[in-house]
């Protein structure tokens, strides 16, 4: 039986992206209503793909692909927004950073 190399490689990626979150020193962060859109959105997809798949005959495929789209935003969206800062956070040069983490 041939094994399908792209769910371990998956699996290893979301491992190593878990150690690295734990060992860095990011701090904790709430979900924003930005991350739970975005979850609904592809809850709602896969049902719809899944519904398509089931019956044919609902012609979803129009739908499917703005929902598709709709997903591909929502992540973007969310994504920024968890990588921000939170607001009143001072901003820091790079540069200045650097100097200060190493004592400068």
């Amino acid at each position: 039986m041939a094994h399908d190399h792209r769910f371990f490689s998956r699996d290893v990626l979301i491992l190593i992206v878990v150690l690295l979150f734990c060992l860095s020193r990011v701090p904790a962060f709430s979900p924003s209503i930005y991350g739970k859109s975005t979850t609904a959105a592809q809850i709602i997809l896969v049902f719809t793909v899944v519904l398509a798949a089931a019956y044919p005959n609902l012609k979803l495929d129009t739908f499917v692909r703005v929902l598709i789209y709709l997903v591909a935003v929502l992540s973007v969206v969310s994504s920024f927004h968890y990588s921000s800062p939170p607001p009143g956070t001072p901003v820091v040069p790079l540069q200045k950073r650097s100097e200060e983490q190493i004592g400068r």
